[in-house]
């Protein structure tokens, strides 16, 4: 059984929450670059302007917080945008099939 669904509507909240999340763990990933490169032989400071000061060690743990903030405001932004838009447009339209139709069609496309 096929079947169509359009979605017309985005729940800013969730849409901005579940980049957030996103943007931390992609966050987390850019702190940990950010880590190796202390340990690394050749790690480049500004010692010759500011001492011993490395600024990644300052922005290393804030970096997943500073990214989940930018995904929470960018969730929103897009979802308020597509939301706007869909008024126009009606929205993504999306074919669903069942499981069962979807294995008929993949043995028939395989004895073909």
């Amino acid at each position: 059984m096929q079947s169509t669904i359009r979605i017309r509507k985005i729940s800013i909240h969730q849409a901005a929450r579940f980049t957030a999340i996103l943007y931390f763990l992609f966050g987390l990933v850019a702190a940990a670059g950010l880590l190796l490169g202390l340990f690394a032989e050749r790690t480049v400071t500004l010692s010759t302007i500011c001492g011993s000061y490395q600024p990644s060690k300052v922005m290393a743990p804030l970096v997943p917080f500073l990214a989940a903030g930018c995904g929470y405001i960018n969730g929103a932004i897009i979802a308020c945008l597509y939301n706007m838009l869909s008024r126009f447009t009606g929205g993504i339209e999306i074919e669903i099939l069942s499981a069962s139709e979807d294995m008929t069609t993949k043995s028939v496309q395989s004895a073909q």
